[in-house]
C-alpha cells in the first residue's frame, strides 16, 4: 500500500514535471528570436535597397559628379577606379534622416561595382558599411553580388554572399550572419527607370549567432518574393533553427503587402509585425 507520505511526495514531483513542461513550452514559443532575426533581415537587405538606388540612378550611370540625392537623404559621390571599376560612396550623414521610404538612417554605405547591374553579361559589386544605421541599428557588412546568369530573355539572376553583424538598438545585442544566396531578378527588367514593376525571387540560407550567443540556420523552403511597390517581403517561407531549439516556421503570406507574418513553433502559432 501506498503510504501518505510517498503520495504527497508524488503529487510534489508531479507539479514540479507539469511545471517545467510547462516552461519548457513557454520558451519554445518565445518569439524574441524570431522578431530579432526579421529585424537582422530587413537591416542587411536595406543594403541592396540602397545599392540599387544606385543601380537605377542615370546621373551615376553616366559617372558624373553630380549633387544626387538618394532617398530623400543620402549625397552620393562616385569615383572612376582602373579596370571599368567605380567607387560610389553614399552618405547619409552624422544624424538620423528620415528616408523617402520612411526609414530612418545615418553614416556611409561604399560601393565598388563593374559593369551595369540591369544590362550587358557582366556584373559585380561589393558593398561595405561605415558607421551605418537604419532605425537604430547599426549594419557593419561586406555584401557582394554577382551576376550568374542571363540566359533567360529579361531575367537576371545573381549570386548573393555576405558576412556581417547587426548591433541591435536599445542594447538588445548583436547578430553576426553568414549568407549564401540566389536573387533572381524576374520583372520589370525591361522598364529599367521603373521600380514599381521590379519583383525579385530569393532562395538559399544564413547562418550565423544571435544575441545570447546561440548559433543559428536559416533556410529559406519557399523562395521569398520582394517586389518593387512593397516594402516587405510579401509571400515565402524561412525555417529558422536556433541551437537547441524547435526550428521556427516563418510564413510572409500569400503574396499580398502588408507588415505581417506568421511564426509557427511546434503547434502554436502567433503572429509578428515585421
Amino acid at each position: 500500500m501506498i503510504s501518505r507520505l510517498s503520495l504527497i511526495l508524488m503529487s510534489i514531483t508531479f507539479i514540479f514535471i507539469s511545471c517545467r513542461r510547462s516552461q519548457d513550452v513557454d520558451a519554445e514559443i518565445d518569439t524574441s528570436f524570431t522578431n530579432n532575426e526579421i529585424v537582422a533581415e530587413i537591416s542587411f537587405e536595406d543594403i541592396d535597397k540602397v545599392a540599387d538606388e544606385i543601380e537605377f540612378t542615370q546621373v551615376v550611370k553616366s559617372n558624373a559628379n553630380t549633387d544626387v540625392i538618394i532617398l530623400g537623404c543620402g549625397t552620393v559621390d562616385t569615383v572612376p577606379l582602373a579596370n571599368d571599376t567605380m567607387e560610389i560612396t553614399i552618405d547619409f550623414g552624422t544624424t538620423n534622416c528620415q528616408g523617402s521610404d520612411g526609414k530612418f538612417r545615418k553614416g556611409k554605405v561604399i560601393i565598388k561595382r563593374i559593369g551595369r547591374y540591369a544590362a550587358g553579361p557582366d556584373y559585380y559589386r561589393e558593398v561595405t558599411t561605415e558607421n551605418y544605421f537604419v532605425n537604430e541599428n547599426e549594419v557593419d557588412v561586406t555584401r557582394k553580388i554577382l551576376l550568374t546568369d542571363t540566359t533567360v530573355q529579361r531575367v537576371r539572376k545573381y549570386k548573393v554572399s555576405m558576412q556581417g553583424k547587426v548591433v541591435l538598438a536599445n542594447g538588445d545585442g548583436e547578430i553576426q550572419r553568414t549568407t549564401d544566396r540566389k536573387r533572381t531578378w524576374y520583372e520589370g527588367v525591361a522598364t529599367r527607370l521603373d521600380r514599381s514593376d521590379d519583383a525579385y525571387t530569393i532562395e538559399g540560407s544564413i547562418s550565423g549567432t544571435h544575441t545570447d550567443g546561440r548559433t543559428y540556420t536559416s533556410v529559406i523552403g519557399e523562395p521569398l518574393y520582394k517586389r518593387g511597390n512593397c516594402q516587405w517581403i510579401d509571400k515565402g517561407v524561412v525555417n529558422f533553427t536556433p541551437e537547441g531549439k524547435v526550428t521556427r516556421v516563418i510564413d510572409f503570406g500569400d503574396g499580398e503587402c502588408d507588415d505581417k507574418a506568421s511564426v509557427s513553433i511546434g503547434g502554436a502559432q502567433t503572429e509578428i509585425l515585421l
